[in-house]
Formats: structure tokens, C-alpha cells, sequence
């Protein structure tokens, strides 16, 4: 136990040496940073004269700004006086864009000229047309068609629909026109099973000759055409059944102008010729 308190005593000794020498180091170092820092101090004396010279080159920069800045202001009025200058040595500037103007309203009314000598003055198909007006054609269309359509003209002439086919043919165009009055609405499918249904029912005919997808088709195309403001192909239908109209009007006005065809003479019946041995002779029939 004493050999115990002995080696304790001595440890704590020990770290107390540690202690003051760590002290005094840091002492020693602390004084060498003190001396290092008045030394640097003491080096510079000339600090007034750096800012002197700081001050100094401000002064010279703020010369050379305003030296620049005077500069550019007088560029910017010997731009501004030889603009003047120019502009009063063009004193029919004005006359020259008049004239510039006005060659340029003739080459265009030129221009015009020529289209319409290329064109024969037609602007027909190239109208503006409102809604009102394109709708009429839809109607004048739709009308056409119907009227030329074989199936309907057999069916008014030998009412196969009964007493009222041709009042039955207005309401089916009248249903068609409907149909398509609003475009947002119109179907082909739907316009080609009206009229399939139409002949089938209203008609009584069963149409095999593929005539009522062809109408459908016409319809529909005549008014996708119309509603784009091409005409050509609805006027040219309009003109052909206003010249078989006018031609059916003169016929029945001038009925001794009809050419009529003589009836052939019915030739004698021909008796068999029969041979010898029973055979019958067999010849071919005149056409």
C-alpha cells in the first residue's frame, strides 16, 4: 500500500511538470505571435501613401469616363447632322414614294387584268358566298340529283310508290336536306341507309343495281364540295338538266318535230321444208 501511494504521488508530480511546461509554451508561443504582428505593423509606415494612391487612380479613372462619355455625345451629333444633311438633300422623297405607290397599284390592277383574260372573266367559282346562298345550292344540288336518279323517275312515272310517289319524293328530299343542314351532324352511312331505306319502303322497289350507294355518294361529295365553295361541279349538273328540261318543254310544245321510226312489215311465216326421208329443214330467223 505504501509502494501503491509512492507511484501515485509520482504520476500526479509528473503531470503537473506537464502542465507548467504546456503553460509555458503556450506563453512563449503567444508571445513570438504578439512580436510577429508589431514587427508587421512596424513594416508598414506607408499605409497614408497607399490610399493616396488608391484615391489618386479613382481620380484618373473617373477622368477617363467622362472623357469617353464626352466623346460619344459628339459622335452621336455629327450621326445626327449628317442624317439632317441627307435628308434635306432629298427634297422629293415624299413624290418618289407616291410614285413607288402608284406603280405598284397598276402592276397590280395589270396583274388582275391578265387573270381574268386567263380565265375568261369568270369569277363564278371563285364567288364568296354566304351561308344562305350556299344552301340554296345545297337545295339545288339535292334536287338534281333526285331528279336524275332512274329508280325515282320510273318509280313518279309508273307510281309504284301508289297515287302520292311524287309526294313521297319531295318528303325524302326534304328529309335529305334536313340531314344535312347541320354539318356537325351529317353522315354518309346514315344518308345511304334513308334512301336504301327509302326505295325499299316508300318505293317498293328493291334497287340491285347499285344505284343508291351511287346517289349517296354523289350527294355527299356535291356537298362536301359546296361547303369548301367549289361550284363547278353543281353548276355544270344544274346547266345539263336545265337543257334536258328545256329539251322535254320543246318536244311537248312541237310534238310534229319528233322523229318517228316506221314499223318494219311483218314478213309471211315460212312453211317447213321437209325432204324425202321426213329431215326438216331449220334456217335462221331474219333479225
Amino acid at each position: 500500500a505504501g509502494a501503491n501511494e509512492a507511484a501515485v504521488a509520482a504520476r500526479s508530480c509528473i503531470r503537473l511538470e506537464m502542465a507548467e511546461k504546456e503553460e509555458k509554451e503556450l506563453s512563449e508561443a503567444m508571445a513570438a505571435v504578439s512580436v510577429a504582428e508589431r514587427k508587421e505593423e512596424e513594416s508598414r509606415p506607408d499605409a497614408g501613401a497607399n490610399e493616396a494612391a488608391v484615391a489618386a487612380r479613382s481620380c484618373i479613372r473617373l477622368e477617363m469616363a467622362e472623357k469617353e462619355e464626352k466623346e460619344l455625345s459628339e459622335a452621336m451629333a455629327a450621326v445626327s447632322v449628317a442624317e439632317r444633311k441627307e435628308e434635306e438633300s432629298r427634297p422629293d422623297a415624299g413624290a418618289n414614294e407616291a410614285a413607288v405607290e402608284a406603280d405598284g397599284k397598276e402592276e397590280k390592277a395589270t396583274d388582275v387584268g391578265k387573270a381574268e383574260n386567263a380565265t375568261g372573266g369568270n369569277t363564278e367559282a371563285e364567288e364568296e358566298l354566304n351561308e344562305e346562298e350556299l344552301w340554296k345550292e345545297v337545295e339545288k344540288m339535292v334536287r338534281g340529283v333526285v331528279q336524275t336518279w332512274t329508280v325515282v323517275q320510273m318509280a313518279v312515272e309508273r307510281m309504284w310508290g301508289g297515287t302520292h310517289t311524287a309526294e313521297k319524293v319531295e318528303d325524302m328530299i326534304l328529309a335529305v336536306l334536313d340531314s344535312l343542314s347541320n354539318p356537325k351532324k351529317a353522315d354518309l352511312d346514315e344518308l345511304l341507309a334513308f334512301l336504301d331505306d327509302f326505295v325499299l319502303r316508300g318505293l317498293n322497289v328493291v334497287a340491285e343495281d347499285g344505284s343508291v350507294e351511287e346517289v349517296a355518294l354523289l350527294i355527299w361529295d356535291l356537298y362536301c364540295d359546296i361547303g369548301n365553295g367549289d361550284l363547278s361541279t353543281t353548276r355544270a349538273m344544274q346547266a345539263r338538266l336545265s337543257d334536258e328540261q328545256a329539251a322535254k318543254v320543246h318536244a311537248q310544245m312541237h310534238p310534229e318535230e319528233q322523229v318517228v321510226i316506221p314499223k318494219q312489215p311483218k314478213q309471211p311465216k315460212q312453211e317447213p321444208v321437209v325432204d324425202d326421208d321426213g329431215w326438216e329443214t331449220v334456217t335462221r330467223k331474219p333479225r
